[in-house]
């Protein structure tokens, strides 16, 4: 069986082609992905917040308590990433 050299580049360049598209639609996946990343890491501390409000409102004293903990030790390593002193209670 003989394979003529047009058949193989033509069937190359198919290949490549579907190789582009392919990394295209990555990059479009990966920059999805980072937007995400970043809502989430947006998100975050309002849904701490969120989260504690609607555990202070149903009466969920020991979480809600749980969750300011949580956000004194936050403030308390925020402090000390900046270089300040913790703020009193």
């Amino acid at each position: 069986m003989t394979v003529s050299l047009e058949f193989i580049a033509t069937q190359l360049q198919r290949v490549l082609e579907e190789l582009r598209q392919i990394r295209e639609q990555l990059d479009r996946m990966g920059n999805r992905l980072e937007k995400a990343e970043s809502r989430d890491v947006e998100l975050g501390d309002e849904m701490t917040v969120l989260t504690g409000m609607v555990l202070r409102y149903s009466s969920e004293h020991i979480a809600w308590g749980g969750v300011q903990r949580q956000l004194k030790r936050l403030e308390e390593r925020i402090a000390r990433l900046e270089g300040a002193q913790p703020t009193s209670p």
